[in-house]
């Protein structure tokens, strides 16, 4: 899962040390929120290419009952 392989690694960046204080966790809150962007643009390259392979005859369009398809029997929860 790639949310699982994000966070492995922001772990190894930032491993937990018993007794931390405040100010040490709060960074690494901070840090979280500066990088999760890096999660989310792999997220929605990887939806984006899901919807590309779905795309129809006419450029940008996804035929409903391929969409809903998707989402039954693929990795994507589509929904509406």
């Amino acid at each position: 899962d790639i949310a699982m392989e994000w966070f492995r690694k922001f772990l190894q960046k930032h491993p937990w040390e018993p007794g931390q204080d405040f100010n040490r966790t709060a960074r690494i809150v901070e840090d979280m929120g500066e990088n999760f962007h890096t999660y989310m643009a792999k997220q929605c390259s990887r939806l984006a290419g899901a919807l590309i392979e779905m795309e129809g005859k006419k450029a940008g369009r996804v035929r409903l009952s391929h969409f809903y398809q998707k989402g039954l029997y693929g990795s994507w929860r589509f929904e509406e």
